[in-house]
């Protein structure tokens, strides 16, 4: 029966209110491919978003080849620049090698005829060696000879010197013991103490006063700082104390230091040790404290 425009519209109403009709209505009226048309237009639309997006990954992926490839090109452009300064160098350098080579040739044979002078030298240094030891040898027990034959000039020396100076120093407090007003009730000696040394100078005294005092003086060619302070701890020493006592030498006491010639120093090392100092050719420079050889500390008066 055919369709007429009331039959369409009563069917197109009738789809509207059934849709469920229109999925069946195109399975009869369409064959199958054309159905699956809008699953295949979705597939390849699909397919086309991926290749798209693909394209445009391989776009900006080329894009960084391109950049890495202007940059290695930059640095190849750099290197062949590199390249070329170092074969000149290398050629610069394999003249320089040649030339080395002709001076080291000429040096290899100084160097072999300077090892058969050498060789030459040495056998005569071995001579010449073996000529000194043996005026070695001569020259120590020559310098032993000498040495022994200096110890006893020395001693010998020593021995004047100090005889001179000790001569002198009593010479001079003689004169000057009495220029003070103290007369002497003793000859000027000197005193062993063995190993405990020696006082150059010892004599006792008596004041206008009438207060006796003894004098210890030590003497020297050159006096130095080091001589006035051994000397003042030497009398402070117990033992030299006690060996003082046993010499009668008790009581209140004036120390002096005695010297030829003085060096930088002794004033104030001499004055710290509360110790008379007297240069032979000027007199005293420095006066003495009065010592107590009881207890060997010097009193804070003078004389």
């Amino acid at each position: 029966m055919p369709f007429t425009v009331r039959d369409l519209e009563d069917l197109l109403r009738l789809l509207q209110e059934h849709p469920e009709w229109r999925r069946e209505l195109l399975q009869a009226l369409l064959t199958e491919d054309f159905l699956r048309l809008p699953e295949a237009f979705q597939e390849v639309s699909q397919r086309l978003a991926d290749a798209t997006a693909a394209i445009d990954r391989t776009g900006r992926r080329l894009e960084e080849i391109s950049l890495q490839l202007q940059q290695l090109t930059v640095r190849v452009n750099d290197l062949a620049a590199q390249l070329q300064q170092l074969t000149a160098r290398v050629d610069d350098l394999t003249a320089q090698v040649q030339q080395l080579t002709v001076r080291m040739n000429d040096l290899t044979a100084r160097v072999d005829d300077l090892t058969v002078r050498l060789e030459q030298l040495t056998a005569r240094v071995d001579d010449l060696a073996a000529q000194v030891q043996q005026l070695t040898q001569t020259l120590q027990a020559f310098m032993e000879t000498t040495d022994r034959r200096f110890r006893r000039l020395e001693a010998l020396i020593a021995d004047v010197r100090g005889s001179t100076t000790e001569d002198r120093m009593r010479t001079f407090f003689y004169q000057f013991l009495a220029d003070r007003g103290l007369r002497r009730l003793t000859p000027i000696r000197a005193l062993h103490l063995n190993a405990l040394g020696e006082i150059d100078g010892v004599v006792q005294v008596e004041t206008p006063t009438g207060e006796r005092l003894w004098v210890l003086i030590e003497a020297k060619v050159k006096l130095y700082p080091k001589d006035v302070r051994q000397f003042a701890r030497r009398l402070r020493r117990p033992h030299v104390r006690e060996k003082l006592h046993h010499f009668g030498i008790r009581g209140k006491a004036l120390v002096w230091v005695f010297g030829l010639g003085l060096t930088m120093g002794v004033e104030e090392v001499a004055e710290k040790e509360a110790v008379g100092l007297v240069e032979a050719h000027i007199g005293e420079i420095v006066p003495p404290q009065v010592w107590d050889i009881g207890c060997l500390s010097p009193y804070r008066s003078r004389p």
